[in-house]
């Protein structure tokens, strides 16, 4: 019997059917609840890894992947897949951030703000919150906004301040309305 491609129906297609891997459900049974994932279709029967998922990322971000730089930023900085390195967490992110990712650019500002694993620096914070602000990253607009609102890192402006909570707020940002 020829299989076709699954069309997540679980139905024939053709002659063939979707058959499951006997590997995928035996992983996906030992998994701890909290830690299964819901297979979507483009995971293709690949249970949630994150040990796995920082070695792919790590060998995208050496090749100058923008967005693999990003994530394995945030896996470093949470400790997720692997052991917490905020410091390495930073280098990945400032390695993104130069290559113009707003969501790594955001993480930077916030890492240096808090002076998280580096010396805080408010006022380098405000300009990579500035940088993903302007590529309508919503929490980048949102805690540029509270900088200006408490002159961190910049002169204090509460009309600039609301200007970026305002531009958040429209996409949803919960804190940033309820700061207006």
């Amino acid at each position: 019997m020829r299989l076709r491609p699954w069309n997540g129906t679980g139905k024939r297609q053709g002659r063939g059917m979707r058959m499951r891997s006997p590997n995928l459900d035996s992983c996906c049974r030992m998994a701890e609840a909290p830690t299964r994932t819901r297979l979507r279709p483009w995971h293709r029967g690949v249970c949630k890894n994150e040990t796995e998922a920082v070695i792919w990322y790590r060998k995208a971000a050496e090749q100058n992947n923008s967005n693999a730089q990003c994530a394995l930023g945030s896996m470093l900085a949470y400790g997720r897949g692997v052991d917490k390195n905020e410091a390495e967490a930073v280098e990945w992110y400032r390695k993104a951030a130069e290559q113009n990712d707003a969501v790594a650019q955001c993480n930077l500002g916030i890492m240096l703000e808090d002076g998280s694993a580096v010396d805080k620096n408010e006022t380098e914070a405000v300009e990579w919150y500035g940088k993903a602000a302007k590529k309508n990253n919503a929490s980048a607009q949102f805690h540029l906004g509270v900088m200006l609102e408490n002159g961190r890192g910049v002169d204090k402006n509460e009309t600039e301040a609301v200007a970026w909570y305002r531009k958040a707020a429209e996409q949803n940002h919960a804190v940033a309305q309820c700061n207006l």
